[in-house]
């Protein structure tokens, strides 16, 4: 069986990202899973992820874009909303590599292993604040180890 295609980028998602990243775009797909599919759109003043939710995706980007307005994090949060049944959600794109590709090199063991230890430590730093101010989450799908030795967790709509 062919898993549906996800539905196309909803026009007033596009809106928002075109003004943050200055002109027309044409996003690039990143991941379509589990009725969540989010997009990297980029243009002369910066790039942005626009993540949208249909079937039971969508209950997960309302929550998403409910704890990002709860977080109140300036110029994250760009815009979200639900068209003909998608809900979505622009936020800034965070520069940096996925859970999965950050521990690649370690699942091909070539990988310095206290590096690897560092990424992890880094990420359960993350989401441990997250749960010192209150938030109960699944594992994250997702994170952005950042040059500081700091990450910064996405896919907080299983919170």
């Amino acid at each position: 069986m062919v898993p549906d295609a996800a539905p196309p980028c909803p026009r007033a998602a596009l809106k928002v990202a075109e003004s943050a990243c200055g002109g027309p775009l044409e996003p690039k797909e990143i991941s379509d899973r589990r009725g969540s599919t989010v997009w990297k759109a980029a243009g002369p003043d910066g790039a942005v992820a626009v993540k949208t939710g249909s079937g039971d995706g969508a209950s997960v980007t309302i929550r998403e874009a409910a704890v990002l307005a709860a977080l109140d994090i300036p110029g994250y949060a760009l815009g979200s909303g639900r068209d003909d049944g998608v809900s979505w959600l622009v936020t800034r794109w965070l520069t940096g590599p996925s859970t999965w590709k950050s521990f690649e090199p370690v699942r091909r063991s070539t990988d310095d292993h206290n590096a690897a230890l560092a990424r992890a430590a880094a990420l359960c730093r993350a989401v441990a604040e997250l749960h010192a101010s209150g938030w109960a989450s699944s594992p994250p799908t997702a994170s952005a180890p950042t040059t500081g030795g700091s990450s910064t967790s996405r896919g907080l709509g299983t919170l």
